[in-house]
């Protein structure tokens, strides 16, 4: 489905879904999902708005400032 939405980058096959250690640390339950992790790898925004929606400027912003 990736490569027909063409999404290719920053994109992640998670093939281990029951175990994955990621599922399980951002209690990931829905797919696609866009999250935001700030400069060190921390997750800033679990369930980011996606790039082409114009709230997403919004979210970038107020996470930048704070």
């Amino acid at each position: 489905m990736s490569q027909k939405q063409q999404i290719e980058e920053n994109n992640y096959l998670i093939l281990n879904s029951r175990s994955s250690k990621f599922i399980t640390q951002t209690k990931l339950e829905a797919i696609p999902r866009y999250m935001i992790y700030d400069k060190n790898g921390q997750l800033s925004h679990q369930d980011a708005p996606g790039p082409d929606q114009k709230v997403v400027l919004e979210v970038l912003s107020y996470l930048q400032n704070h």
